[in-house]
């Protein structure tokens, strides 16, 4: 037994003097001792760390919804533009990357023209990294040969720019643009386009010619292809395929 009478006590480290004749090693107390306080320091270390974790996605939830909010259209529920931005598609957690993101916006475009039997081409434009105005292709609908998903865009871009140059926007569009649609970008100043799917028989960026490499034109735009191709791409391929099996059958 521990002579209760020979033990000395000092805080905060509580070590401990002793006879050496004690039952009990002095050194085995003060190492257990030793090994609980940092056993706590180690989960108080792990429970502020998952603290911080949990603000920080708080912040960029909040930070997300923020900007969000910005993107709605008139006529258009802020709360809902901006829940619809976060969780579009798969969700932003599945988004690769920011040009994934403002492609699936312009899908969500395109599947509004669907709505509508119109071919599913969806196209927005982006300022700042803000959504500034969204289209889609509405040519039966207001029985107009130049309501291409992408002038559209252009002209909500630059009634609410109030300027018909859109310097420094980017134009995010599903399929590769046309001729005439390639015309009104690089009359418009838009800096960057991104496309989803080539356009075999209309594209005027890379398949069937390439506009942007004229040599005498005043501006030329900055492409880039391929983003969520097959997505892109198969959304029209359904499209017409629903429509070839609906002429047979009729």
């Amino acid at each position: 037994m521990v002579d209760l009478k020979r033990l000395e006590l000092s805080t905060p480290w509580m070590q401990i003097r002793c006879s050496p004749n004690w039952a009990i090693d002095p050194c085995e107390f003060i190492n257990s001792q030793e090994r609980l306080y940092l056993f706590l320091h180690f989960v108080t270390t792990i429970i502020l760390i998952i603290i911080r974790g949990y603000l920080f996605l708080i912040k960029f939830v909040y930070n997300r919804y923020a900007v969000a909010m910005v993107n709605y259209e008139p006529g258009q529920d802020r709360n809902v533009a901006a829940l619809s931005n976060l969780v579009m598609c798969d969700g932003f957690c599945k988004m690769k990357n920011i040009k994934e993101r403002y492609m699936r916006i312009a899908l969500k475009e395109a599947k509004k023209a669907e709505l509508f039997d119109e071919v599913p081409i969806g196209c927005v434009i982006v300022k700042d990294n803000i959504v500034i105005s969204r289209g889609f292709n509405k040519r039966e609908l207001k029985n107009d040969v130049t309501s291409h998903a992408e002038i559209e865009a252009i002209r909500r871009a630059s009634k609410k720019l109030g300027d018909w140059q859109l310097i420094d926007c980017d134009l995010y569009v599903t399929i590769e643009p046309c001729l005439m649609c390639t015309g009104a970008i690089i009359q418009s100043r838009i800096k960057n386009v991104y496309y989803g799917s080539e356009d075999p028989k209309g594209g005027a960026l890379v398949s069937s010619l390439n506009i942007n490499e004229a040599k005498n034109l005043n501006h030329h735009i900055n492409i880039e292809g391929g983003i969520l191709k097959d997505e892109c791409s198969n959304i029209v391929k359904q499209y017409f395929a629903k429509k070839r099996k609906n002429k047979t059958l009729g």
